[in-house]
């Protein structure tokens, strides 16, 4: 059910872009609320508005009667809120999905931020799927944030950038994608051997984890990847003169990657 400061927020965002450009603080404030109230329901913002508010074919479906403290304040609001009118709001809300998507996005950073929560971590969670789940968006937020003031965290994310930056340059020097997986047969180090199994563990938690949105947990088995990774980097020349185990490696190299962009888009941190 769509609330009071929902109806509000939207309709006077869209009518107060309409005629006065830029949002003022008014507007920001019952948004706010609205954003408040779907933080609290769990609620994503498409479905939201693409499913919720084209449902609405009705008054007694969008006033709750027990927001209404006497009956003359339900004739007086159904008077200004005639069906009819319900109908129009409810499809000016459908056309204004990415508009109000990415003003949403401004009013949680701002909201992060306060938090204590870097911009770039609010960056790379914004950057995933499904990022108008505001919910999800903080509780991914929360813990990337939490994770990156651990050591583990932070050398992970240098492990994870050195990855990134020689397979970024292997590819646009050799103009290919080193996205199959690689062969761990072809392994010629224990340190090499360590980093498959590591990947190995990783996956299996990390996956399941993101499925449940425990974020925590997936972050967990990111860490375990920290210590393979470094001795990895130690013991092993990416470009190997021999250009099958040069690509082998690559793949390694990119595998680390898509790990641990399940989590977050990491490319986004800075440092």
């Amino acid at each position: 059910r769509m609330s009071l400061s929902v109806i509000f927020a939207t309709h006077a965002l869209l009518h107060a872009k309409q005629a006065l450009g830029p949002i003022g603080p008014m507007v920001a404030k019952f948004v706010a609320l609205g954003l408040e109230d779907w933080l609290n329901s769990r609620g994503q913002i498409s479905e939201l508005f693409q499913e919720q508010a084209l449902e609405i074919s009705s008054f007694a479906e969008v006033f709750d009667a027990q927001e209404m403290q006497t009956k003359a304040e339900s004739r007086a609001l159904e008077d200004a809120w005639d069906d009819q009118r319900i109908k129009s709001v409810a499809a000016e809300m459908v056309v204004a999905v990415p508009d109000l998507l990415t003003f949403f996005h401004d009013r949680l950073k701002v909201h992060l931020r306060d938090q204590g929560i870097r911009h770039d971590v609010i960056d790379a969670c914004l950057a995933m799927p499904g990022n108008d789940d505001l919910t999800l968006l903080v509780k991914r937020a929360e813990a990337l944030s939490a994770f990156l003031k651990t050591d583990d965290g932070e050398n992970l994310l240098q492990g994870f950038k050195r990855a990134n930056n020689i397979l970024t340059q292997a590819e646009a020097r050799d103009g290919v994608e080193y996205s199959f997986g690689p062969d761990p047969k072809l392994a010629e180090t224990d340190a090499e051997r360590a980093l498959f199994t590591a990947l190995d563990h990783a996956e299996a938690t990390i996956a399941p984890a993101m499925a449940e949105e425990d974020f925590a947990d997936a972050m967990a088995a990111m860490a375990g990847l920290r210590a393979p990774i470094d001795a990895f980097f130690e013991a092993v020349q990416i470009n190997a003169e021999n250009e099958i185990l040069r690509r082998n490696r690559l793949n390694l190299l990119h595998r680390i990657r898509a790990t641990c962009l399940q989590v977050a888009d990491l490319t986004q941190l800075e440092g």
